[in-house]
């Protein structure tokens, strides 16, 4: 009896110590894995769709297009961190613009891009870029490309479209947005070049009748690119209704003033020379 006793005890201690073998290797694999996973870029799997060209950990990049000899490309600066937008000019000079993790977007999944370059716009040659990093906004800066450098010359922003015309006929082409704000207000803005400068102005300066303001909604207006107009609509507190009108695009009936670029949004910024 007590041989087959110990024979039972010398089995469990096997037991014991094969099952504790392999409860380390298990947590060894588990921490392993812990660690590995703490060293992908924040949302990477999502990310991998979205790479266009090629991807390796710590060195991704997520979005590359081209046009009219410009390169954009959006790649890690620093994996899990930041994202760096880097801009190949004709001749191969870069220049770069860098977007923080948790201030200036949530994950490089959630930054989407436009661009396209173009000959004629406002008196210059350059490039469109369209961003939106937060998932709801739409913003769009229009840069002139002088000696080499980036500038940025107009923007525009919402979920409306933008159009390029020669209004005036003056051979030089303007630019003519549909915004919309965060408060639902729809408008219209106008840009044109004119003597070395770009002047901005709003559409809604085409409206000549009274109407009834009662906040951001008693009036709006849009570009109707079918029909070449300004349409415009106004509340009328007599209808309890809206009115509407069109109007040719009349420059000398829009005040413009001279366009300050805005660099608060994610398509516009100051891009810095590597």
């Amino acid at each position: 009896m007590a041989g087959r006793r110990k024979k039972e005890t010398d089995r469990q201690r096997r037991m014991i110590a094969v099952s504790a073998a392999f409860f380390c290797i298990g947590i060894g694999i588990l921490l392993q894995s812990i660690t590995v996973s703490a060293q992908i870029p924040w949302g990477e799997k999502v990310l991998r769709r979205y790479a266009d060209v090629g991807f390796k950990r710590g060195a991704a990049v997520y979005r590359q297009m081209t046009s009219g000899g410009y390169t954009l490309t959006l790649a890690d600066e620093t994996a899990g961190i930041s994202v760096r937008l880097t801009l190949t000019m004709e001749d191969g000079t870069k220049y770069y613009h860098d977007w923080i993790k948790g201030e200036d977007y949530f994950s490089a999944d959630e930054i989407s891009l436009d661009f396209e370059a173009f000959d004629n716009l406002l008196g210059a040659k350059g490039f469109f870029l369209g961003v939106n990093a937060w998932g709801w906004m739409y913003e769009r800066g229009y840069y002139a490309v002088a000696e080499g450098k980036p500038v940025l010359m107009a923007d525009s922003w919402g979920l409306g479209d933008d159009y390029i015309r020669d209004i005036d006929g003056d051979g030089e082409n303007e630019l003519l947005c549909n915004v919309m704000w965060g408060d639902g207000a729809c408008r219209g803005v106008v840009y044109h070049y004119a003597d070395g400068q770009v002047y901005a102005g709003n559409m809604e300066d085409l409206l000549d009748e009274p109407y009834d303001d009662w906040g951001v909604a008693s009036y709006g207006c849009e570009f109707l690119e079918e029909e070449n107009v300004v349409r415009v609509w106004f509340w009328k507190e007599a209808l309890g209704d809206y009115e509407e009108k069109k109007y040719a695009v009349a420059l000398e009936k829009i005040a413009m003033r001279p366009y300050e670029p805005v660099l608060e949004v994610p398509a516009c910024f100051e891009w810095e020379s590597e």
